[in-house]
């Protein structure tokens, strides 16, 4: 009898919490945000890398933001940014080869180097711009994005 009772109590503790458990719009992102790896400044921001995330600083109302996947970037751990001034926009690359590219108009992901199947290291150690294309130093060569 007390078998039933108990099984009944551990089913409708699942049954009350379980649709509450399944919204992830309330969910906050708790990252690390302590140590920085690479800031890259723009006219109006100031964003930071730190440990695989991204936040900014807004310089004109001094409020500071936090991207994530949650509002906007396609992918985790984020690797490298750097700033075009020419384009306006922010180069994010991630450890896995996936690129975005923050710019006015918002994010654009760009798969292709994560996407690769031949390339067997996408380390992106360095970026740099020219005319209005971003030049890629990368393990297997130069990758260039108009």
């Amino acid at each position: 009898m007390k078998k039933k009772y108990y099984i009944a109590a551990c089913l409708s503790i699942f049954f009350i919490t379980w649709p509450k458990a399944q919204t992830y719009k309330d969910w906050k992102t708790h990252l690390a945000y302590y140590e920085a790896k690479a800031v890259a400044e723009t006219n109006d921001n100031v964003f930071v890398l730190a440990n695989g995330a991204i936040y900014s600083y807004g310089k004109n109302d001094r409020e500071i933001r936090i991207y994530s996947k949650q509002n906007g970037l396609s992918d985790t751990d984020v690797q490298m940014i750097k700033y075009s001034p020419d384009t306006h926009t922010l180069v994010i690359v991630y450890s896995n080869g996936n690129i975005d590219l923050f710019g006015e108009d918002g994010i654009k992901n760009m798969p292709y180097l994560k996407m690769a199947t031949n390339i067997q290291s996408k380390n992106v150690n360095d970026i740099c711009f020219y005319n209005h294309l971003a030049y890629f130093s990368t393990d297997f060569g130069i990758m260039v994005i108009n």
